[in-house]
């Protein structure tokens, strides 16, 4: 098991809608109407009845960006840490590589970002063709590769896992039948 991350073993190009141009204007977009525009319905349809999606927050970010900090998700509500994300990168030659850190037990952070020399190197995944569960309880970023990459990263409803090794069970379980007809 990969205490950072899970690649869900399904071609992006068999999850986007090949209608769908790729963009969108916001960040956070509530729901499931914009998944339905974004991904074919069939994935997103057996992807809700396991575990029910909230919206879909889209990363959009420029070739080679790299940003010197990391940083937790959380919940805008009540800055509570989102435990995972499922993450689909829009196919590109290079869209980069994610990293997740380590940090002191005794260190606690509220600020959005946290410099990385406050934090270890734990975990390194090149991004590729297939969707991944990732973690986003922990320090992690995205550096850029050559390309300009977006990506469509799905949000779940809270409390359905209490840790990581729950979702990555889940999803170890449910892989084979999220393909799509």
């Amino acid at each position: 098991m990969n205490n950072y991350f899970k690649e869900i073993k399904i071609p992006v190009t068999k999850i986007l809608d090949p209608e769908f141009k790729y963009y969108s204007k916001k960040d956070w977009l509530s729901g499931l109407d914009f998944c339905y525009k974004i991904f074919q319905k069939d994935f997103v349809d057996k992807l809700h009845a396991y575990d029910n999606i909230i919206g879909v927050r889209v990363f959009r970010r420029k070739a080679n960006m790299q940003i010197n900090t990391a940083h937790f998700d959380v919940n805008l509500d009540d800055s509570s840490k989102i435990l995972y994300a499922l993450n689909i990168v829009v196919p590109c030659e290079d869209p980069g590589i994610m990293e997740w850190y380590s940090y002191n037990d005794n260190f606690i952070s509220k600020e959005a970002n946290i410099p990385l020399d406050q934090l270890n190197l734990e975990e390194t995944l090149v991004l590729s063709t297939y969707p991944a569960i990732v973690r986003t309880d922990i320090p992690h970023r995205v550096i850029c590769g050559s390309n300009d990459r977006i990506c469509y990263s799905i949000r779940f409803a809270r409390n359905k896992f209490k840790n990581w090794n729950e979702v990555y069970e889940f999803y170890q379980n449910i892989e084979s039948q999220l393909g799509v007809s």
